[in-house]
């Protein structure tokens, strides 16, 4: 496989702000979890994309019910039916 066909040859590096405390801790998090502070921030971005993606079919399902209404059998009430005590 040569490099250009790999899948590492499509990202694009970025530069991160970030202060020396929360550096710090998030160097301790890659470590426990045997990873480099690269890997885990694009883990942490790859989920947030895919919940918002989630999110955004929900939404979207959620309005389609919403429009079209739920299956509910039957026919409509009559206006007696619907003011019988």
């Amino acid at each position: 496989m040569c490099f250009h066909d790999s899948p590492y040859s499509l990202m694009k590096n970025i530069t991160l702000k970030l202060d020396e405390a929360d550096l710090d801790r998030v160097r301790h998090v890659a470590v426990d979890e045997h990873t480099s502070v690269s890997a885990w921030v694009q883990r942490l971005i790859r989920q947030e994309l895919e919940a918002r993606d989630l999110y955004e079919q929900n939404r979207k399902g959620a309005l389609t019910v919403l429009k079209e209404g739920l299956p509910l059998g039957g026919r409509p009430l009559t206006r007696e039916e619907t003011h019988e005590r």
